[in-house]
């Protein structure tokens, strides 16, 4: 007998020549993937933290190729991991709408698209929860991924601003990778700062 061929069959996002297992990637890619082991971040203001996976060599050059080499199809694939841990603990019920961690205006002009903006984008169109564009930093600031810990924190000290009434909500932040936790714990700042109850972050991987 023939097999019935689909010329619409989806490939994997990453290697494009392979049939999809899960998060829109093949088998062999995904057998790639590390999942995150324990972990611990003591936090001011960020009351939960998820995270999906570890950041291996494999990751990395998936992570640099969304943010710097403009594969921006990739919010897919790392929206569909992200997905699956909000099922997993039920976050969609218990919180009232996500937002993203926002680029400065120099980066966003350079780089052309925010990654943590199409990922927060893609689980709210997938999830039925509200998305909501509600942070922005105060300042242009450096990039995080080459400054040792001490300058990391004042690098995104107080950077963030919520720019509406937040009384009583629980919010869920995006992002794609998570070092020291600073990026977070300041944004979770300005959110609790305009009245959020609770402020959650829920991350692909850490580094």
């Amino acid at each position: 007998m023939f097999r019935d061929i689909n010329i619409y069959e989806k490939k994997c996002l990453i290697c494009n020549n392979k049939e999809i297992y899960k998060f829109k990637i093949c088998r062999d890619c995904y057998d790639n993937l590390s999942f995150k082991e324990g972990y611990h971040y003591d936090f001011k203001y960020l009351d939960e933290l998820y995270i999906v996976l570890n950041y291996n060599k494999f990751l990395k050059s998936e992570i640099w190729d969304y943010k710097y080499r403009e594969k921006t199809y990739l919010y897919e694939f790392f929206g569909e991991i992200l997905i699956s841990e909000i099922f997993k603990y039920r976050l969609n019920k218990k919180y009232d709408f996500i937002t993203f961690i926002p680029l400065s205006t120099l980066t966003l002009k350079e780089r052309g698209y925010n990654q943590s903006r199409l990922m927060a984008e893609y689980i709210c169109d997938n999830t039925l929860m509200e998305f909501r564009d509600i942070l922005y930093k105060n300042r242009n600031n450096k990039r995080q991924a080459n400054l040792s810990r001490k300058e990391r924190y004042e690098n995104v000290k107080d950077i963030f601003v919520a720019n509406s009434s937040l009384k009583d909500k629980s919010i869920l932040v995006v992002d794609d990778v998570i070092t020291t936790g600073y990026t977070l714990d300041f944004a979770a700042k300005a959110l609790k700062e305009k009245g959020a109850k609770k402020v959650a972050a829920i991350v692909a991987a850490k580094n």
